[in-house]
């Protein structure tokens, strides 16, 4: 069947398309993650302490659907993974998701729409320097003895509001759908199967409520507490920072700076229990934006006001983050 797809002026989406005031309305914007503080702490610093085993070993980033790891971390799977080995588990093919007009031919399949995702996250996943890219349910994220499954797509509807479900024609292997407890599992053998160091994945609010954000956040504590493993969780749009700003050198490899010292030299209190530390990772938008310019099923990139911004399938706005809020999990 043919992929549907919303109208969107954006035929080329890997080049910026300059707004101008003749086009209609723009829809809201995503919102920047939290209030994040003027002055973030650079990676460095963040990473001295407590999170010295992100520097130290192995990141996994779990997400929900392909592009995931670009929207939401790309600048800081980038920065990262130039310091350190990343990998990035994704949960599902974005297979309820829809196509920009013009990338795919008129008569382009479920099947092709799915095949063009898969190249458009290993392109992506490639610029942003992550040594390895792996699917929930084949191997090696699959528990030993399971056969390999196919967790889909769950896409969304909103049951009410602020609470989103998945959509009325989720197919029954659809993420949210199946037990979470096998999904798990699946993810606990990748980890230990890659050695594995740290999780970072979402945080409660999934970044933006979608089930499959919630579910890959649940995947994630799941992992966790099985493995004991430590969670650092991403801020989701809209969550207040707390008071901590984290510092890190995104011109090296240097990693000498002090714990809550920022780049001018003033002290930075501790963050309180449960708040999110903002790093800046601005250092490697350009390389995010880089990545995102491959997901062109899904976003093309816009001037808009003067400044370089994503503008999803859908119409929605949202910025390249240049600060990520993490956030270590403490697990019971």
């Amino acid at each position: 069947m043919p992929v549907h797809a919303k109208n969107n002026p954006a035929n080329n989406p890997a080049r910026p398309v300059p707004e101008n005031s003749s086009q209609q309305p723009a829809p809201a914007s995503f919102q920047t993650p939290g209030s994040s503080p003027a002055h973030p702490l650079d990676l460095a610093s963040f990473l001295d302490s407590p999170a010295r085993q992100v520097v130290m070993g192995h990141v996994l980033f779990i997400h929900a659907h392909p592009d995931d790891e670009a929207v939401q971390t790309g600048a800081l799977v980038a920065a990262l993974a130039a310091r350190t080995q990343v990998s990035i588990l994704t949960c599902t093919r974005g297979e309820m998701g829809e196509a920009i007009p013009g990338v795919l031919p008129e008569n382009a399949t479920a099947q092709d729409f799915i095949a063009q995702r898969l190249r458009e996250t290993a392109r992506g996943r490639e610029i942003l320097g992550a040594q390895a890219g792996y699917f929930l349910g084949i191997p090696p994220a699959l528990a030993p003895g399971a056969h390999a499954r196919h967790y889909s797509d769950s896409g969304m509807r909103w049951i009410r509001e602020g609470l989103a479900g998945p959509a009325p024609q989720a197919p029954a292997n659809a993420l949210a759908l199946l037990p979470l407890a096998q999904e798990v599992d699946d993810a606990v053998t990748l980890a230990t199967a890659i050695g594995a160091t740290v999780l970072i994945g979402y945080d409660a609010e999934g970044s933006y409520g979608h089930p499959d954000h919630l579910r890959a956040h649940e995947i994630a504590l799941g992992v966790a507490r099985r493995t004991g493993l430590p969670l650092f969780e991403i801020a989701s749009s809209g969550v207040a920072s707390g008071s901590s700003v984290a510092s890190a050198d995104t011109s090296g490899d240097t990693f000498g700076s002090a714990p809550g010292i920022t780049p001018g030299g003033a002290a930075v209190a501790p963050p309180a229990e449960g708040a999110f530390t903002w790093v800046d990772v601005s250092g490697y938008v350009d390389t995010a934006a880089r990545a995102l310019a491959e997901y062109r099923t899904q976003l093309s990139l816009v001037e808009k006001q003067g400044r370089l911004m994503i503008r999803h399938v859908g119409g929605q706005y949202q910025e390249i983050y240049a600060q990520a809020g993490l956030r270590a999990r403490s697990l019971p």
